[in-house]
């Protein structure tokens, strides 16, 4: 008598296909030397313009940071040193229906600016800067403080 021969067989399933490639993130949009400004004294690079359009706080850091390449909204007292520094220098340049006190390379739509300080007391609140005139002033966030600008900074 022969070895009987058995069969073995296993099941198969069929596989899922791969997933989709995951979309690479779109690039930063390219920026050239004609859209910064370097502050010689500290190093800092500004855009030379604002977004163009009243924001609230979330988008005005969303705008900045997508910029890429680390930038980001400015600090109060980042702002108060080019508003005093036109201001001592006797430079201006228009924004919107004001005169701002900063240097005239900088194109600018409004004077009332974001910016990336939070209040102490209060980490839903946030300074903005009016660039005209030196004031500053403290917002809660809400999704209806649209009212203020974006420029963006990158450094230290």
């Amino acid at each position: 008598m022969s070895p009987r021969l058995v069969r073995r067989f296993t099941r198969q399933t069929a596989s899922a296909p791969p997933p989709p490639p995951t979309p690479a993130a779109p690039p930063a949009p390219t920026l050239t030397d004609d859209d910064m400004l370097t502050d010689t004294t500290t190093g800092l690079v500004w855009l030379n313009s604002d977004n163009g359009h009243d924001i609230s706080w979330a988008d005005a850091k969303s705008y900045c940071t997508a910029k890429g390449n680390l930038w980001r909204l400015p600090t109060v007292s980042e702002l108060s040193a080019i508003f005093h520094e036109g201001e001592a220098s006797g430079d201006t340049a228009p924004c919107g229906n004001s005169i701002c006190k900063v240097t005239p390379k900088m194109h600018l739509t409004d004077s009332w600016f974001w910016t990336g300080s939070h209040d102490d007391n209060d980490f839903r609140a946030y300074w903005y800067f009016n660039l005209s005139n030196g004031d500053s002033s403290v917002y809660v966030n809400s999704v209806s403080s649209n009212n203020q600008r974006a420029i963006c900074i990158r450094g230290h």
